[in-house]
C-alpha cells in the first residue's frame, strides 16, 4: 500500500523539491516554510488523486501531454512561495523540471544496464537516492545559485519559449524511449540528459555574458563620467588662465598710468 502511493506522488515529490532547489536562492514571501509546506502538501494530494484516476496513456501524444501537466500545476504553488513575476516563475519551474528530468533519465539510463533485473526494493531506493543527490546537488551548485543575483533570476522573456520547446522535446524523447531496454535506450536517456543539462548550461553561458556586458556598461559609464569630469576641469582652469592673464594686463595698464607724468 505505502509502495503503490509513493509510486502515485515520487514524480511530484521529485518536482518540489527540484523547485525549491531553485527557489532557495530567492526572495521569498512570508512565512515561506508554512506557505511551502502547505503547498507541497496540496501538490501532493493532487498527484495522488490524479494518478489514481488517470494513468499515463498509451497514446503518444496523451502521453505527452501527461507529464507536463505536472508542471503546470507547480507554477501556482511556486508564485505563492515567491516574491516573483510571472516570467520568474516560469523560468523557476522550467529550470526545476529539467533538473528533474535529468537525474531521472540518468537513473533510467543506470537501471538498464544493471546485472540482475529484479533488484532488491531497499538497493534500488538507494541508487535512486544517489543519483538524485549527484544530479539535484550539481545542478544547484552549477546553476541556482548562479543565477540568481540579488534575489532575483534575470529572466529574458525571449529564453523561455525556447527552453520550454527544448524541454517538450526532451520529454517526447523520454515517452518515446521509456520501454527501451536496449542499448539505444541507454543512448537516448544520456542524450535526454544531457539535453536538460544544455537547456540549464545555455542559461549559465548567457548569465556570465549579461554580467560581463553590465560590469563592461559600468567600467565605460564610469570612464565616461571621468572624462565628463576632465573636461569641465579643463575648461575651468582655461577660464581661470584667461581670468589671470586679464588682471595681469590690468595691473600693468595701472603700473604704467602711475608711471606718466
Amino acid at each position: 500500500m505505502i509502495d503503490h502511493a509513493w509510486l502515485q506522488v515520487s514524480y511530484m515529490a521529485q518536482i518540489i523539491v527540484a523547485c525549491l532547489l531553485f527557489m532557495i536562492p530567492v526572495a521569498k514571501r512570508r512565512r515561506f516554510s508554512a506557505r511551502f509546506a502547505s503547498c507541497t502538501i496540496v501538490l501532493l494530494m493532487i498527484a495522488y488523486m490524479f494518478g489514481a484516476a488517470v494513468t499515463v496513456p498509451d497514446n503518444l501524444l496523451l502521453a505527452i501531454l501527461y507529464w507536463p501537466a505536472f508542471a503546470v500545476i507547480c507554477l501556482p504553488a511556486v508564485a505563492l512561495c515567491l516574491q516573483a513575476g510571472l516570467s520568474e516563475v516560469l523560468y523557476c519551474t522550467i529550470c526545476a523540471n529539467a533538473t528533474q528530468h535529468a537525474a531521472n533519465e540518468c537513473y533510467l539510463a543506470l537501471s538498464i544496464g544493471r546485472t540482475t533485473p529484479d533488484p532488491p526494493t531497499l538497493l534500488n531506493g538507494l541508487l535512486t537516492t544517489v543519483i538524485y543527490i549527484a544530479i539535484y546537488g550539481a545542478f544547484f551548485i552549477m546553476f541556482a545559485r548562479k543565477l540568481a543575483v540579488h534575489g532575483h533570476y534575470r529572466v529574458n522573456r525571449n529564453d523561455l519559449f525556447p527552453m520550454a520547446c527544448i524541454l517538450l522535446f526532451v520529454w517526447v524523447l523520454g515517452v518515446l524511449c521509456h520501454d527501451d531496454v536496449s542499448l539505444h535506450g541507454v543512448v537516448y536517456h544520456i542524450s535526454d540528459a544531457l539535453c536538460c543539462f544544455y537547456i540549464m548550461w545555455a542559461q549559465r553561458s548567457n548569465h556570465d555574458k549579461a554580467e560581463l556586458q553590465r560590469e563592461l556598461d559600468g567600467v565605460r559609464y564610469t570612464l565616461l563620467q571621468q572624462q565628463k569630469q576632465y573636461t569641465v576641469s579643463q575648461e575651468t582652469i582655461d577660464i581661470i588662465n584667461r581670468k589671470c592673464h586679464d588682471l595681469k594686463h590690468q595691473i600693468r595698464t595701472l603700473q604704467t598710468m602711475q608711471e606718466s607724468p
